[in-house]
């Protein structure tokens, strides 16, 4: 497990000094979200990072994805990272998730009702301070 963990720490250093350029930044800083960054980061499987390999991810050892994070920080790199690996791993008996997710502290909505949709479910209603829910999908 530590060569997977070592193979995805560099692998993900490497694809942020590759694509985190100031012109993000700056983009970032004036509120556009850095689209073909995230479906690189998302490519490279770096948002499966704690998904068991039983569901359908590597199965990453928390400190590692911890070290992912950290890099994410060091470079900068303005993507909710981290709370889509919290969440796709919260989310993990659910099948692989695609697209920025976020996650909400308990009680930090008004009305959130959950109900069962066709295949799926939907949730309705307001959450407060969700971690980039601007550009999360759930």
């Amino acid at each position: 497990m530590d060569d997977v963990n070592a193979l995805v720490t560099e692998a993900a250093d490497r694809l942020f000094r590759d694509h985190m350029t100031h012109r993000i930044s700056i983009e970032a800083e004036a509120g556009h979200f850095p689209a073909a960054f995230w479906e690189a980061v998302e490519a490279a499987g770096l948002t499966l990072a704690l998904v068991p390999e039983e569901a359908g991810g590597p199965g990453v050892d928390p400190l590692a994805a911890a070290g992912l994070v950290r890099r994410a920080g060091y470079h900068a790199v303005p993507l909710p990272l981290a709370e889509t690996m919290l969440a796709n791993r919260l989310l993990a008996g659910f099948g692989p998730q695609e697209g920025v997710l976020s996650i909400a502290r308990a009680g930090a909505g008004t009305g959130l009702t959950l109900r069962r949709s066709g295949h799926g479910w939907h949730l309705s209603g307001v959450a407060a301070r969700v971690p980039w829910g601007r550009a999360a999908r759930l």
